[in-house]
This record gives C-alpha cells, sequence and structure tokens, in this order.
C-alpha cells in the first residue's frame, strides 16, 4: 500500500476526547483507563488546541521523587491500579495535586484530513 495516496482521513479518529488545561490528573488518569486511551489533546475553552499530554506525563508525576515512597504492589500492577496504597502518599496522591497545565507538552504535531498517511508517518 502506497502511503502516499492515503489520506490522513481514513486512518484518524473523528472523535476525540479533549482535556482542559485546569484539570487535574487524577481526572485525566480516569478518562485514559476509562477510554483505554494512552493520550488526548488539550484545547483552550474556545476549541483551540493548546497542548497534548501522554499518560507517560502521568507516569514521570507519579513515580517524581524516591521510589521508596510506593509499595512494590503498587508499582509492579501500574497504571490502572494508581490510587491504591497503604500508608505513605500513593501515585495517585501526587496525580491529584497537580493539573493538565503543568505537564502538557506544547510541541505538537497537527494534520488536515486531506494530508497523505505518508505525512503523519514522517515520511
Amino acid at each position: 500500500m502506497d502511503l502516499r495516496s492515503v489520506p490522513a482521513s481514513e486512518v484518524m479518529h473523528k472523535e476525540v476526547i479533549s482535556l482542559s488545561s485546569s484539570m487535574n490528573l487524577e481526572e485525566v488518569r480516569d478518562i485514559f483507563l476509562t477510554n483505554n486511551i494512552s493520550g488526548a489533546p488539550v484545547v483552550d475553552e474556545d476549541g483551540v488546541l493548546v497542548g497534548v499530554v501522554s499518560q507517560t506525563d502521568l507516569i514521570q508525576v507519579g513515580l517524581a521523587g524516591d521510589f521508596d515512597d510506593f509499595d512494590d504492589n503498587e508499582l509492579l500492577i501500574g497504571f490502572s491500579a494508581w490510587g491504591v496504597g497503604g500508608d505513605s502518599e500513593t501515585i495517585g496522591d501526587r496525580l491529584r495535586g497537580k493539573f493538565v497545565a503543568e505537564v502538557m507538552g506544547g510541541n505538537i504535531f497537527t494534520a488536515m484530513p486531506d494530508d497523505s498517511a505518508s505525512y503523519l508517518a514522517g515520511e
């Protein structure tokens, strides 16, 4: 298949879940888990794209600092168990205290529906 002849509109998601910069990261984690997604665009109140947040961003916030703060099971079970822990601060606690605006990336790759799939692939 020649990707130059396939329009982006044939491979892109048309219904996209977006986030606002004022959302806390615990809420974002729940959205990611509920919808089985690993990232989402951040839009302002006018719907203009201003950034992106990924599961990796949440992991970096959640694991910032000393790994000894977390129960081994919490780290091994992974992303879906965040917020579950013992007496120490949990990863969920760290997410609850941070907001999208603090972690969103601003280097955004955009494409139009009529761009080629090869453009999306960076060819």
